[in-house]
């Protein structure tokens, strides 16, 4: 057995926020310009961004250590504004259209980010693929984000549609639409390729991940083995990482909703736990995480794979979040080491909680140790739910634990849970997740391990 090594958490109760329904951040429908027919010509224009050097990226990729994010796209200078492009097509009632298309050579998917976005009343915005199997939106001025900053989930395909639709009433000059960077995706998309290219046009379609593209031998979220902490499920996110600064990396990891001592059911912090390396910018700026991207529930509706997420179980959080807490990456020696002594960021979610039904807030346990008797006859199981490779969440579970372990470093003792499992494993993209005991509580998150291979070995930070 290969080991699995999480770092320590330094408790508090699970919460669940009960009430909640309004799943989907899009209201649905399609852009005028597929509605329309042959009868009204509808143009568009297209502004062309950089083909990424992906040889050397994906050689880069296959040197890359433990203790790293999962890469799976960079992000490319865009600085593209609404009212500087685009083409204009009228309606005889007044109406107006909008289209742009944004191509990125050779790209799996995009993910634009904005640097302003608002919509006034009357405006209603989609993004889709080129040949429209995917669809997002509508967006109206009900999804005004707080800040002027947002981003869309990755689009398939190296071509991304955006649509603005107005009524006749609608005040043009009131909108702020400024893509400032675009995320090239080159890999992690390949269950999104086969999805949204070989599905029925103009059929609105589940517009997230890379359903099932994870090891054979890794176990869906859903199977029995992690009925004993079910509503932990609840609390795991799929992390998108993005950054609008030009040609930084994008790519996944995974974390946990947990709860504070300080929250009441009226107050309630949106506290979110990963792994310090799953930002190797080491920032402790709001800035930094704004277009950080999390999606919740993303698991199979059945223990062999089948039922796949709907988009009203799964939601997609595009607001960002701001800075809480974190270990420095690394945390000794020298960048190219990779050292990680301690290995915990702590963010708090800018969405609300009515995005995401059924949410509930991991508890939490500082305890750093286990006597025999204790594993033998109370903690028999520890169970971790993880997202490797950016698919839809799995399940790794070990009957022992060692809290004397270390990661990636030979100086600083018993800095991990060192876990062997038994069931499933982990990969690229499942960094960050939690670590739970039998009751449910987080007691570490993932640094990592072996990669690619079932039955990992793997080290939960102690923090």
């Amino acid at each position: 057995m290969k080991k699995l090594f999480f770092i320590t958490l330094v408790a508090g109760a699970s919460m669940f926020l009960s009430g909640r329904s309004n799943a989907q951040v899009g209201l649905g429908g399609f852009p005028k310009s597929m509605t329309l027919g042959n009868t009204t010509q509808v143009g568009s224009a297209t502004s062309t961004l950089e083909r990424p050097d992906y040889e050397k990226l994906s050689r880069e990729d296959a040197t890359r250590g433990e203790g790293t994010m999962f890469r799976t796209g960079i992000t490319l200078p865009a600085e593209i504004d609404f009212h500087k492009s685009g083409q204009w097509t009228y309606l005889d009632n007044g109406e107006k259209i909008w289209r742009l298309s944004v191509e990125i050579p050779d790209a799996q998917g995009i993910v634009l980010m904005y640097e302003q976005f608002h919509l006034p009343k009357g405006a209603t915005l989609y993004v889709s693929n080129q040949n429209g199997k995917q669809v997002l939106g509508a967006y109206t001025d009900q999804h005004n984000p707080k800040s002027d900053h947002y981003s869309n989930e990755p689009v398939v395909g190296s071509v991304v549609n955006i649509e603005m639709n107005f009524t006749a009433e609608a005040d043009i000059s009131q909108v702020k639409y400024v893509i400032k960077s675009a995320g090239a995706m080159y890999r992690g998309m390949e269950n999104e390729w086969s999805q949204f290219m070989e599905t029925q046009a103009n059929t609105p379609q589940y517009p997230g991940g890379v359903y099932g593209s994870s090891a054979i031998c890794q176990v869906n979220a859903i199977c029995p083995q992690g009925d004993n902490i079910a509503d932990m499920r609840k609390s795991v996110a799929r992390i998108l990482i993005a950054s609008s600064a030009a040609y930084n990396d994008i790519g996944f990891c995974t974390g946990t909703l947990v709860n504070s001592t300080e929250n009441t059911a009226s107050n309630c912090k949106r506290l979110f736990a990963t792994a310090s390396h799953c930002d190797d910018d080491n920032a402790r700026t709001d800035a930094n995480f704004q277009y950080w991207q999390f999606r919740f529930n993303y698991l199979t509706a059945n223990c062999d794979g089948t039922g796949a997420p709907s988009i009203a179980s799964s939601p997609v959080l595009t607001e960002g979040a701001k800075f809480v807490s974190r270990s420095n990456y690394p945390s000794m020696g020298q960048p190219s080491e990779n050292r990680l002594v301690q290995d915990f960021l702590m963010l708090e979610l800018n969405d609300d909680f009515t995005k995401i039904p059924d949410a509930w807030m991991a508890g939490w346990s500082k305890k750093i140790n286990y006597t025999n008797e204790e594993l033998l006859e109370t903690y028999t199981q520890f169970t971790g739910f993880h997202h490797p490779g950016g698919d839809a969440m799995k399940l790794a579970v070990s009957e022992a634990i060692d809290p004397a372990d270390r990661f990636n470093q030979t100086v600083v003792p018993a800095t991990h849970w060192g876990v062997s499992s038994t069931i499933g494993g982990s990969a690229g993209g499942s960094s960050g997740s939690a670590l739970f005991d039998v009751f449910g509580r987080v007691i570490g998150v993932l640094s990592g391990g072996p990669n690619n291979t079932c039955s990992d070995g793997k080290q939960f930070g102690v923090e």
